[in-house]
């Protein structure tokens, strides 16, 4: 799962917005005949969900996120109690502001 949390952290500091935005952003793209995140170059990305872009301002300041969640308690979840973690002043966000 180490890899998976990496790899969602990184696509979210990327595209500066959280792992569902870049679903909905890579569902748009499908509809004009992109082939998904190997047609953007980067063995890196993906669309999973799951990573949160974080943000202190206006200023991105990474990525954090979680693999492995369960039934009970998703990714999302775990990733926002780690999120939160990080006290005041940061944010995430789901699609551009």
């Amino acid at each position: 799962y180490g890899k998976a949390a990496h790899r969602k952290a990184y696509t979210a500091a990327v595209f500066e917005r959280n792992t569902n935005g870049v679903i909905k952003f890579w569902d748009g793209q499908a509809e004009h005949g992109h082939r998904g995140p190997s047609d953007w170059n980067d063995t890196m990305l993906t669309t999973l969900p799951g990573g949160l872009c974080v943000l202190h301002g206006s200023d991105v300041v990474g990525g954090i996120a979680v693999a492995g969640g369960n039934k009970m308690f998703d990714d999302w979840q775990f990733a926002e109690v780690g999120f939160q973690a990080l006290g005041e002043g940061f944010r995430h966000r789901v699609d551009w502001d």
